[in-house]
């Protein structure tokens, strides 16, 4: 084998390896497969995006970003990473696909959110929650993303915020 086919394909994996698969999005079979893999869904669906997750993490507050590091090579317990946010008329969903069903990774009644903000950093864009939880407030932050995952979808992560908020009776705060 040539050196130029061993490149090719080597390129090819490397690019196969760093896409993330949302399982049937953008399809009919999608739904179902959601109410069958979470049992919990209730309700109607009203957006869905494939999504980056930030869980402890204040939009681009530098400090929040690196906390999230330390906790992750510490072995606490975080979630962060690419998946689907999904938001019911009720409820919100973070899920993955893994080997072929549906996990929530991370969900939550959309009465617990007290703020939703649209925060930009450059091009990047992120909606920022602040959360009631029993313990104290918590933050998440999503970017929603293009179809493959690749980049930061502006208009959808946009979409989230607005949906959010109006589903939790609040405002979509641009800063």
């Amino acid at each position: 084998m040539s050196s130029w086919n061993r490149f090719l394909i080597l390129a090819i994996l490397a690019l196969m390896v760093g896409c993330a698969s949302f399982g049937p999005i953008g399809t009919s079979e999608f739904e179902p497969a959601l109410r069958r893999d979470i049992p919990s869904v209730e309700g109607s669906l009203l957006y869905h995006a494939p999504a980056s997750l930030l869980y402890g993490v204040n939009g681009y507050d530098l400090m929040d970003n690196v906390a999230i590091r330390a906790a992750n090579t510490s072995g606490r317990d975080t979630i962060s990473g690419q998946g689907i946010v999904i938001i019911f008329d009720k409820h919100l969903y973070f899920v993955r696909w893994i080997q072929g069903k549906y996990v929530a990774d991370w969900d939550t009644d959309l009465k617990r959110v007290i703020s939703v903000e649209f925060r930009t950093l450059g091009r990047g864009r992120r909606v920022v929650l602040q959360l009631n939880l029993d313990e104290s407030p918590v933050h998440v932050s999503f970017s929603a993303s293009t179809d493959n995952g690749q980049f930061i979808d502006q208009e959808r992560t946009e979409a989230v915020c607005q949906v959010i908020a109006t589903q939790s009776g609040l405002e979509c705060k641009h800063s």
